[in-house]
């Protein structure tokens, strides 16, 4: 695939950082403008300078998407900076903290489904009425094999994730006959900052999400035999955006090394939560 994106704009949620920030960088080298998604703004801010500064387009849009009026903002105002939305990821997802179904309370599952599903919906939403005009567009959800391989303790993160794979579906066929395609990406165990966050310091001590430790590659639940990087997200990304995914939508792609099928514990959960 010799994919390029000149001409198009995208708009990546959650690109601040790991996946969501490779994957922005991903479709910016290929040549699309790049609206930047996220409530972090000094790493949002930071990595639409540093692109500009590279001389390619891209803006900075601060938005907490688990606020519906927000995700219909951010939408906007990527509009009024980028003029048309061709490609929208939905990568902004939020695991919430490890809680058991027994002791979750109503602020805690609100903050994940808020985040996850809702925002999601309401971004979709309003781009999907910004490219119809245009004549089509391409929505791609990430979504994650925890709802096939729940984790206990993150409950409302699996469920989030469940119903994005019924809203790929969803709108894949209120849409269709627009022009928009709607694919969703099932994201297996890659290498980010969640990861590195509960790894002990002196296998953390890189910050480049690329280069994974040996021993989590040597360990990996997948049938590839290696964790997955934030870079096979982005390619897989760039494939459906693109001409030459044009008959795909409504297809749930997954992108986990086989994870789902290796029946090999997960080497990152407790012995007793592993699936």
């Amino acid at each position: 695939m010799s994919a390029t994106f000149e001409g198009r704009v995208s708009l990546v949620t959650g690109a601040s950082r790991g996946i969501g920030k490779t994957i922005a960088t991903h479709l910016s080298d290929l040549g699309a403008a790049v609206a930047i998604v996220d409530r972090d703004v000094d790493r949002g801010d930071a990595l639409a300078r540093r692109l500009r500064a590279d001389g390619r387009r891209a803006e900075f849009v601060p938005a907490d998407l688990s606020k519906p009026a927000e995700a219909r903002r951010a939408v906007e105002d990527a509009l009024s900076l980028l003029g048309r939305i061709d490609i929208l990821v939905n990568n902004a997802a939020s695991h919430g903290r490890l809680t058991s179904v027994l002791d979750m309370g109503l602020d805690e599952w609100n903050e994940v489904i808020g985040t996850n599903l809702t925002g999601t919906f309401f971004v979709s939403q309003a781009a999907a009425r910004a490219m119809i005009p245009q004549g089509g567009g391409v929505i791609i959800n990430l979504l994650a094999i925890q709802s096939q391989l729940p984790i206990s303790g993150y409950g409302p993160y699996c469920v989030s994730k469940g119903g994005l794979d019924a809203l790929t579906r969803v709108l894949a066929v209120e849409l269709a006959g627009t022009g928009i395609r709607v694919n969703g990406i099932v994201v297996g165990s890659v290498y980010s900052e969640s990861v590195r966050a509960v790894l002990p310091p002196e296998l953390a001590a890189s910050d480049d999400l690329e280069v994974v430790p040996s021993v989590l590659d040597e360990s990996a639940a997948t049938l590839v035999g290696r964790m997955g990087r934030p870079s096979d997200i982005a390619r897989v990304v760039t494939f459906l955006a693109s001409d030459d995914a044009a008959y795909l939508t409504g297809t749930l792609l997954a992108a986990d090394g086989g994870r789902q099928l290796s029946r090999r514990p997960d080497p990152l959960i407790p012995r007793k939560d592993r699936r």
